[in-house]
This record gives C-alpha cells, structure tokens and sequence, in this order.
C-alpha cells in the first residue's frame, strides 16, 4: 500500500507540473490587439462643452501644408441647435455641425462673398468641412484631427 501510495504521489507530482514558458515565443494575437488599442485610445469629450464657446485656430496641418497663423485667424463659435458660426479674414460662414464623445462633423452651409479669403482660411474650410473628426477639449483648446489632418484651435472671448 505504502508502495501504491508514493507511486501515485510521484505519478501525480511529474504530470501535474507545466513546463517552463518559452520567453522565445511569440505574443498571440489576441495580445497584439489588445496593447494597440490601448495605444490608439480615443479621448471622450463632452459635446455640450462646445455650446457657447468660440476657439481661433493657431494651426492647420493636412497632407500637403503645415501652417502655423500668427495673424488673422479663422475662428469658429458653436451655438445651440448645432449651429456653428466660421468667421475667416473677409468672409463669414454659416455652419451645422454633430457631435458625439469622440467625434465631430462640422458642414459648412454657405459662406459671404465679400472678398478673396487668404489661403489659411482657405485651406481651413477644406480640411474641416464635411469630414468627421476625432476632437479633445483640453485646457482651454481643441484640437480635431483624423488620420491626415488636423487642427489646433484655442478658447478666445
């Protein structure tokens, strides 16, 4: 019995015992996507911060052209019933925009034709208007920007 007993004590204690990791192998892919999702994490905002708030843009940044504007800057106030307002160096645009916790659409309705628009209103329109963004209100700025383009306003009047 003594015998039965220390045999299925060794039996039990060599087959219960797993074998050392192997650090060679590869991470599963079930790995891969969990840390780039983290990596890639999208801020969540309030929409409702927007409402009543007017930002000037301090910079433009898309494909071709990557502005810094130290004067005349375009400025955007969002309203109430998703109305938004573009003020550019001659003209003014009237705007609806939609916003969720991470994205933001503004659609330019139409626009004065008072003058020419210098060329950083001009490119600001045509990166903004009908495309949806992923934005973050932080510190008195916002920022919107998808995977080309992006745009660096702050929080004025």
């Amino acid at each position: 019995m003594k015998y039965i007993l220390s045999f299925l004590a060794v039996l039990f204690s060599v087959f219960s015992c797993t074998p050392p990791k192997d650090v060679t192998q590869k991470p599963k892919k079930e790995e891969i996507n969990v840390k780039k999702e983290i990596v890639n994490q999208i801020i969540e905002n309030d929409p409702n911060l927007l409402v009543g708030k007017k930002y000037r843009v301090l910079g433009l940044e898309s494909p071709t052209k990557k502005e810094m504007i130290t004067d005349k800057h375009p400025t955007i106030s969002f309203q109430e019933e998703n109305k938004a307002s573009v003020k550019l160096s001659a003209n003014s645009c009237f705007s609806n925009y939609s916003a969720t916790a991470t994205e933001l659409k503004i659609t330019v309705s139409g626009c004065t034709e008072m003058c020419c628009d210098n060329d950083n209103d001009q490119l600001f329109t045509s990166i903004m208007n009908k495309k949806t963004f992923h934005y973050q209100i932080k510190n008195g700025g916002l920022t919107f920007y998808d995977d080309k383009n992006k745009v660096i306003l702050e929080e004025t009047e």
